[in-house]
C-alpha cells in the first residue's frame, strides 16, 4: 500500500509540474530590448551573448560572458546557494554589466518563474527605479507565469528597503 501511495504522489507531483510549465513555445520572453527571461534551454534566444544561470545545472552551450549561479530552491531537489543581498547584488551587477555593454543577455532557473523572475525583478527595480510590486507587475506583463515563491517575496523587500536607502527617495 505504501508502494502505490509513494507512486501516485510522485504521479500527481509530475502532473502539478507539468501543468505549471509554460507551453514550448514560450521557454523565454522579450522582457525589455537584449533581455530575456526564461527556462533552461538546448540554445539562447537568438543574439544572446551574455546568460545568468541559476539553476543547479550548467548550460550545454557557451556564449561570451555567463554567470552560474545555483540558487538553492525550499521544496525541491535543487541545492546551491541561499538567496541572499550580497547574491543578489552580484548577480543584478552582472545583469546591468552586460546590459551596459549592449550584450543581449539571458537570465534563466529551470522553467523561468521561480528564482530567475525574483532575480530579473530585483534587476528592474535598481535600474528603473521601481517598487518590488511594480517591478514584478511589469515583469508579469511580459511573463505572466512568473512568481517568486515567499522567501524571494521577502528577499526583494529587503532589497526594495536598501534602493529607499542608497538614492534617499522611495522606488516608484
Amino acid at each position: 500500500m505504501a508502494l502505490v501511495t509513494t507512486v501516485l504522489g510522485g504521479i500527481a507531483t509530475w502532473l502539478v509540474l507539468l501543468w505549471n510549465l509554460p507551453p514550448p513555445d514560450q521557454l523565454y520572453s522579450r522582457i525589455e530590448p537584449g533581455l530575456y527571461l526564461g527556462g533552461s534551454v538546448d540554445r539562447p534566444p537568438p543574439g544572446t551573448k551574455a546568460v545568468v544561470n541559476l539553476c543547479g545545472r550548467p548550460d550545454p552551450y557557451e556564449v561570451g560572458p555567463s554567470l552560474w549561479v545555483p540558487i538553492y530552491e525550499a521544496g525541491s531537489d535543487v541545492s546551491g546557494k541561499e538567496p541572499t543581498l550580497d547574491l543578489l547584488r552580484r548577480v543584478v551587477g552582472f545583469i546591468d554589466e552586460q546590459q551596459r555593454a549592449g550584450r543581449t543577455t539571458y537570465v534563466h532557473c529551470m522553467v523561468g518563474v521561480n528564482r530567475s523572475g525574483a532575480f530579473l525583478t530585483a534587476y528592474l527595480m535598481k535600474e528603473h527605479g521601481m517598487g518590488r510590486d511594480q517591478a514584478l507587475a511589469f515583469l508579469q506583463e511580459r511573463r505572466p507565469e512568473v512568481q517568486p515563491d515567499p522567501s524571494l517575496m521577502k528577499l526583494l523587500a529587503q532589497w526594495e528597503q536598501e534602493l529607499k536607502g542608497n538614492s534617499g527617495a522611495a522606488p516608484r
